[in-house]
């Protein structure tokens, strides 16, 4: 119920875990005062994860949270497939939300007609 940049400023952590490619996550938090991405590759079994450094993704938060995320990154090319589901952390690190809570969203990696299939004028 509080703007997405309150949350941020308290600590809290937003997560695009990915089930397809596996083991990518693509983690936000405030950074120098401003939202900022990071990229994890999750090891087996998700305990471990190996900090691939800052993401070259486009992060805004005010109200609502909008991440714009190069499919380079995720390894993967037009039409690949993805799923993921985005996980909220407490300030001490602690999964407190899931969405969706039962599975993933799904969808495939743009291609050249993705804006076309997807968007009218």
């Amino acid at each position: 119920r509080r703007p997405l940049a309150d949350l941020l400023a308290d600590g809290h952590e937003f997560s695009l875990k990915f089930v397809q490619p596996a083991g990518v996550r693509l983690s936000v938090r405030k950074a120098v005062g401003r939202p900022a991405g990071l990229v994890w590759d999750e090891q087996a079994g998700g305990q471990d994860r190996v900090e691939r450094g800052s993401s070259r993704a486009r992060v805004a938060a005010g109200t609502v949270l909008e991440i714009a995320v190069p499919t380079a990154e995720l390894g993967v090319t037009a039409g690949d497939p993805l799923a993921f589901f985005v996980a909220v952390y407490d300030p001490a690190g602690a999964e407190i939300e899931r969405h969706p809570v039962h599975g993933a969203i799904e969808t495939r990696a743009p291609d050249g007609r993705f804006a076309a299939r997807h968007w009218t004028v």
